[in-house]
């Protein structure tokens, strides 16, 4: 009996030293101005911004303003900072903006979560890599904005998409009021609109054809979707929890979700898109149609909407909400803007229409 305490008391003995040389090891190799780096590539003189402890861990959270060098030195060897490692500022909750440099190239998973005094985030041209949850739950961030070179990504109207807008990859958390989702997109990714319960008023276009898992987990408030996709996303084309800590009817909620004339019952009967019965009602008549084209699509911005894959001479009819008609416009080419007040916005061309939202 006493050996086996003897060898159990050894066995701990040894763990707990195993244990503490690791913790002892940093994940760092140098430090400079209050910042962590990991030498990535010796000959290229290359290097990463990280935690001070695994896991974004840190004797004491960065805070104020972030402000991230292109170049740093150490040992008279000057480094290139090419991107941010994974957790690298995990809940540093008392950040309250980010300057990322033009040689960053790469964002790792939740690299910025949890962040919640950043207001605003500038992807340089040159990011090309960004991990998953990089910038979500920061619940003041109103704006991810991407640098018109870069070849990977866009933004509109704050929101982050791939770069031909038709893959929405993030709204950002501090997004409030009403969000129309643009007829180019084809896939809501994976948490997309996870914890937005600023969101109040939700519009899918009907050129969404897949909505990843939590894709709209947690907003809270949203009180009317207006869904326009045909017939009910299931199976492959649509995740889990896609509607999880929504305002549904499943759990006593007011959220209305309004889909195409005819396809209440199919939505009714359908995973996820159930848990909003009987608050399940046809789009109002007073609300012009929405479909998608290919060549056909209009973008709102602050004060202005831009219109795209028109020709000269072309007649578009803009209208509110409610259908009632607000002017008509010639066009004078492919691409034009037009000065529009704030609010939703409907435009028409022929029989084809869109609803966008002014900021």
């Amino acid at each position: 009996m006493k050996k086996a305490t003897l060898l159990l008391s050894l066995i701990s003995l040894l763990f707990v030293t195993t244990s503490g040389l690791h913790a002892a090891i940093p994940i760092y190799d140098f430090d400079a101005d209050g910042l962590f780096y990991k030498i990535t590539n010796q000959e290229q003189s290359e290097v990463y911004v990280t935690s001070e402890k695994p896991r974004g861990g840190y004797t004491n959270k960065p805070e104020g303003a972030l402000i991230i060098p292109e170049k740093v030195t150490h040992e008279n060897v000057e480094y290139t900072v090419k991107g941010i490692a994974n957790q690298a500022f995990y809940m540093c909750d008392k950040i309250t903006s980010i300057t990322l440099p033009s040689t960053i190239e790469s964002i790792g998973k939740k690299a910025f979560l949890g962040c919640h005094g950043i207001q605003t985030i500038t992807l340089p041209k040159g990011v090309t890599k960004l991990g998953a949850l990089a910038f979500t739950s920061c619940a003041s961030l109103e704006a991810i904005n991407v640098d018109k070179e870069n070849p990977s990504y866009s933004s509109i109207d704050g929101v982050l998409y791939n770069k031909d807008a038709s893959i929405l990859i993030l709204c950002p958390s501090g997004k409030s009021g009403e969000y129309i989702i643009p007829n180019s997109v084809h896939e809501i990714t994976a948490r997309a609109f996870y914890g937005c319960i600023k969101l109040s008023t939700m519009t899918i276009p009907s050129s969404v054809e897949r909505i990843g898992n939590d894709g709209f987990y947690a907003c809270s408030k949203l009180r009317q979707i207006y869904c326009y996709i045909p017939e009910p996303l299931t199976g492959d084309a649509i995740g889990t929890y896609v509607f999880e800590n929504v305002s549904t009817a499943a759990i006593g909620g007011s959220c209305i979700l309004y889909v195409p004339a005819g396809s209440e019952k199919a939505y009714a009967e359908a995973p996820h898109w159930r848990l909003f019965a009987p608050n399940i009602k046809a789009l109002p008549e007073t609300s012009i149609c929405e479909t998608y084209l290919d060549n056909f699509r209009v973008i709102g911005g602050r004060g202005e909407l831009t219109i795209y894959g028109t020709n000269a001479g072309d007649t578009v009819e803009l209208y509110d909400v409610n259908g009632q008609l607000l002017t008509t416009l010639y066009l004078r080419g492919e691409e034009q803007r037009i000065s529009v007040p704030q609010g939703v916005c409907i435009v028409k061309r022929g029989s084809d229409c869109v609803r966008v939202l002014v900021e």
